[in-house]
Parts: C-alpha cells; structure tokens; sequence
C-alpha cells in the first residue's frame, strides 16, 4: 500500500453544521496533530471564513457565496496540518452564517 492509500485508509470524515462563530471539526487525542486531506464548505448566506489551527488562523479569508461549494484538496497532500499536537481543526466564522461541509481528517503522531 503506498503512502497515499495509507493515509486514506487512516482518515475519518466528519461533519460541519453548524452557525457557531467558532466550528470545530476534529481534535486529535493528545499527543497528535490534525492532517486534513480534504475540506469542503458550503454557506447559506454569503459569508466569510478562515481555517485555524486552535486559534491560529492557517488560511486567508475564504469568501463563500450562497449555496456554492468550495473545496480545499491538494490530493495526495494534506491541505492543513495542526501546528501542534492537540490543537483543532476550527472553522472561524465571524458572521456566523450557517456552514455545512465535509472534512477528511487523519491524528499523526508528534515523535520528539
């Protein structure tokens, strides 16, 4: 199995929904940082977002308009990795427009 595959096969899919101002999607266990192989995000209003790590954002603005989605893949790399182990995958959602989406997340381990 190649590296892609093996990372695939580790991933999970998790659900967005949600309106809050802060939308968490994953949190590793401790220990382990967040490797999200696909994000996709859908508004029900025009909006804006920013990916985080915890509360450090680790994209620009993403401008999402009304019932358009927008994908973030980059196959076969992660598109965001937790810049430490235990911090979350958030979504921040300063209009708090309702979110819905997808995301493909894997834990990788923090070896010191």
């Amino acid at each position: 199995m190649d590296s892609v595959s093996s990372a695939m096969a580790r991933a999970d899919s998790y659900e967005i929904d949600s309106a809050s101002s802060a939308i968490t999607v994953f949190t590793p266990n401790p220990g382990r940082r967040f490797v999200c192989l696909y994000l996709a995000l859908q508004a029900e209003a025009n909006g804006s977002v920013q990916v985080q790590s915890a509360s450090t954002d680790v994209s620009g603005p993403v401008n999402l308009t009304s019932g358009e989605i927008y994908q973030f893949q980059a196959a076969p790399y992660p598109v965001f990795i937790g810049r430490a182990a235990g911090e979350a995958l958030r979504i921040a959602n300063p209009g708090t427009v309702q979110i819905n989406g997808t995301a493909l997340v894997y834990e990788w381990e923090v070896r010191t």
